[in-house]
This record gives C-alpha cells, sequence and structure tokens, in this order.
C-alpha cells in the first residue's frame, strides 16, 4: 500500500438544537499539528478520497462511516501542483459524542471556524468549504409523481410519506446545482390537490397550495435570497425567478436516501 502525493480530510457537519450548522474539528493529529484542521490523513493508493478521509475520520474521531453521508469533494493543491488535498464534504444527523484523543477534538458552530487558530493549508481553503443556509421548497407532485410506485392510489399517503423522508434526513449539506455547497435546514414542501389532505409531520415545512402548486412555489421563491425548487416540470421551471435554481427529484431523493 503507498500513499499518493497528497492528504484527504472529513469536512463532517451536523445540526445543532437550532438546526444551524456545527463543524466537527480537532487540533493536532496527522496532519495539524498543534493547530485546528479536520480529521484526515495521508492519502493511499488502494482506496478512493471518500475511503481514506472516512478510515482517519473513524481512528481519529471514532466516526461510524455508517452514520457519515458523503455529500461531495473539493480538491485543493495549496502547495502547487505536486501535493493536493481533497476535502470529502459529509453530515450526519446529530453531533457525534467525542471520545478522549491525543488531538483535541470539538464540534464548532460554522461561523465561529474562521476564528480559531486554524492550520495554514486548512485556512486557505475554509472560504471555498463554507456553507450558508438556503431555502429549499420541493415540488411535492412532481417529487412524489417521478417513482411510479403506486403513489397515484394513495396521493395523500404518498405525500406523507415524502414528508417523513424529508424529516428523517433532518438539516444537512446540499450539494448546489451553481456550485458549492449549500446548508439545508428546513425544506418547504408544496402540497396541492388530493395530496393537500396529508397530515402534517412534525420537523417538516408543509405549505398547501389554495389553487395551481406552480403558483404557490414561484410566490415563495419571488423574495430575493439563495433558493433550490426540487421539480422537473419544464414549465416551472421557466417560471422561476434567477436567484432560484431548480434540481431535479432524482438528486434530491438521492439526497434523502444517502
Amino acid at each position: 500500500m503507498h500513499c499518493r502525493a497528497g492528504a484527504t480530510g472529513l469536512l463532517l457537519r451536523a445540526p445543532d438544537v437550532r438546526r444551524r450548522p456545527l463543524v466537527l474539528l480537532q487540533c493536532g493529529g496527522n496532519l495539524w499539528e498543534d493547530r485546528w484542521g479536520v480529521p484526515g490523513g495521508p492519502h493511499h493508493s488502494d482506496e478512493n478520497p471518500a475511503q481514506a478521509a472516512l478510515r482517519d475520520a473513524a481512528d481519529q474521531a471514532a466516526v461510524d462511516p455508517g452514520v457519515a453521508r458523503v455529500r461531495g469533494a473539493l480538491v485543493h493543491q495549496p502547495g502547487g501542483e505536486g501535493w493536493s488535498f481533497t476535502s470529502v464534504v459529509a453530515d450526519t444527523t446529530e453531533p457525534l459524542p467525542l471520545r478522549p484523543h491525543p488531538a483535541e477534538l470539538a464540534w464548532v458552530p460554522e461561523d465561529d471556524v474562521a476564528e480559531l487558530d486554524l492550520h495554514p493549508v486548512f485556512a486557505a481553503i475554509w472560504p471555498e468549504l463554507r456553507v450558508t443556509e438556503i431555502g429549499v421548497v420541493v415540488d411535492a407532485a412532481n417529487v412524489v409523481g417521478s417513482r411510479p410506485d403506486g403513489w397515484w392510489k394513495d396521493r395523500a399517503g404518498a405525500a406523507e410519506r415524502l414528508q417523513r423522508a424529508v424529516a428523517a434526513a433532518g438539516p444537512g449539506v446540499f450539494p448546489c446545482p451553481q456550485g458549492g455547497f449549500g446548508w439545508m435546514a428546513s425544506p418547504v414542501l408544496v402540497l396541492e390537490g388530493a395530496a393537500a389532505r396529508a397530515p402534517d409531520v412534525p420537523g417538516v415545512e408543509a405549505i398547501r397550495a389554495p389553487g395551481v402548486g406552480d403558483d404557490t412555489i414561484v410566490e415563495i421563491v419571488s423574495v430575493p435570497g439563495a433558493w433550490l425548487v426540487v421539480t422537473a416540470d419544464r414549465a416551472l421551471r421557466a417560471r422561476l425567478p434567477p436567484h432560484a435554481h431548480p434540481v431535479s427529484p432524482s438528486a434530491f431523493l438521492s439526497w434523502l436516501g444517502a
């Protein structure tokens, strides 16, 4: 087993009690000497970046690979072409307990990371790794209709199942179609027609459209800000303002089931 000319690190996030992102950091360890960074180490030639990052995180921070949901990766070359650092971006549904370790470990609020004494390599790439909260509106009818699972027999039941899947996924990191990563804290599901009879599910905001669901979605995202709209409906996509970006139902369902 050989080491490649580079290293990987697991940038793991979890929601706090107010659904805001926390970042798992360590001071010391294989890479960061006596400064703060993320669990990581050399990238072995027989593993991909996610495998390497999860291996190091399991060893250094007792992160169970089975609960870390990998959302993507960013490759940086802070020292030129001869060496690279791959940040594997992942999340969990809640902060994992920290075990005693020679390297200090801490869950740090996203906004406080830059205030720490960061290792120069991690400090240089942190601005690209930050997440900001994004608004996500789900065209529930379009998402439910993307899978031929018998939803037409019970539209309200299908809408309830989608709500429960969203609630179980909880807040997390979402790869943005325009690049980078956002923090999805509280997705909004727009229900229409028979699906509007679905009961409320704790942890999910459901809005029942008084008429056509598309009109309600366009009204919601007309407010300035960073918005993602989950739909494959071409007519709805054409009506979205420039600051609202469409996401396919398949990408959203893959996020739910990661």
